[in-house]
């Protein structure tokens, strides 16, 4: 399912027009993004966490080229489901 198919998805379901919904679906991201920027952790809904971890800066062996890299310290998000949010998946 791609963006405007979610959206169009969260419109029919919600009842709400495409145009609030695709805002309401950004304005969304953009905070969990603040939010994981402040190295902090969001749970938008039960069992799903989004956070980000510190990389440190370190050294990289590129095989393709047999060379070695310096990479830069960044942060890496990570998106956790726990058991309930798997179970609810799985419910028939």
């Amino acid at each position: 399912m791609n963006k405007q198919e979610f959206i169009d998805s969260v419109s029919a379901k919600s009842g709400v027009n495409k145009k609030a919904t695709r805002e309401v679906v950004k304005s969304m991201f953009d905070v969990i993004i603040d939010i994981m920027r402040n190295d902090d952790v969001v749970s938008p809904y039960p069992g799903v966490l989004f956070k980000s971890v510190w990389v440190e800066p370190h050294s990289m062996f590129m095989g393709v080229t047999g060379k070695t890299i310096d990479v830069d310290g960044k942060y890496r998000p990570v998106v956790k489901f726990t058991d309930s949010f798997k179970n609810k998946v799985n419910e028939e």
